[in-house]
């Protein structure tokens, strides 16, 4: 980190901030955390719209717990050096610990238009939606996320929650089929997604996919434990007592 450049400085007044900058820096990494902040605040008293001074105080008062203090600084250090992705860290932070979402948001949404590669900014941000109940956008941000990682296991049950909270069934399905596909020969994803029919109460379509696994690889251990769940809740006793002991004493299932 660097003094911002300046501009209606003195070549003397220049020097001077620099100077002043510097021994702060060297302060607060000799474990002199108080002379820093005298340091950082003659730096202003030079220069008042010295960002990278606005920032440090405000990590230092960030670690006295002054709140109001800490978020002047910090949002004055990003408004006079918008493109410095550190401070905007730094604010966003703040706000989190301080579980103020509706300030952190923009701050994140900011960092993530920036670098639209920050996948952990926007798992914050879905993590923000999900709780703030804007779960559109926080299938949006999972869509990105998506476009960066790939298609996984984890995005697209996030992803498919999220659809059935909105009562969109056939978009939340879709996402488990698209997973399927891309992993055509681990016949647990289809199972999963019996699985998923099961719990939305629509036994018939849970069993025609497991159908459709019975008849590609009928000694699938995920099909056998799922087709056992089917039993139990269709209420066919006897076909669920079979397969118990089928699982149980057979050879199907490894221990």
């Amino acid at each position: 980190c660097r003094t911002a450049d300046v501009t209606g400085l003195s070549p003397e007044a220049q020097r001077r901030l620099d100077y002043y900058y510097l021994e702060a820096v060297k302060s607060d990494l000799a474990g002199r955390p108080d002379d820093a902040f005298e340091l950082y605040k003659h730096c202003l008293e030079i220069k008042p719209d010295a960002a990278e001074a606005h920032y440090h105080l405000g990590v230092y008062y960030m670690n006295l717990d002054d709140s109001a203090r800490c978020e002047s600084h910090l949002s004055e250090a990003v408004a006079l050096a918008p493109d410095n992705v550190q401070f905007k860290e730094a604010l966003a932070s703040f706000y989190l610990h301080n579980r103020n979402k509706a300030k952190a948001v923009p701050v994140l949404e900011d960092m993530v238009r920036c670098n639209p590669a920050r996948s952990d900014v926007l798992a914050q941000l879905v993590n923000i939606y999900m709780d703030e109940g804007e779960y559109h956008k926080a299938i949006h941000a999972l869509d990105r996320i998506e476009l960066l990682e790939g298609r996984n296991m984890s995005v697209s049950m996030e992803k498919f929650r999220l659809y059935r909270e909105l009562k969109e069934d056939e978009k939340a399905f879709a996402e488990l089929e698209a997973l399927a596909m891309d992993n055509p020969n681990d016949l647990s994803y289809r199972v999963l997604i019996g699985e998923q029919y099961l719990l939305a109460q629509q036994p018939e379509k849970a069993l025609a996919v497991y159908r459709e696994v019975q008849q590609r690889e009928p000694d699938n251990q995920a099909l056998l434990l799922s087709l056992l769940d089917y039993y139990k809740q269709t209420g066919q006793d006897s076909l669920y007592h079979a397969q118990l002991d089928d699982l149980l004493y057979g050879k199907k299932l490894d221990s």
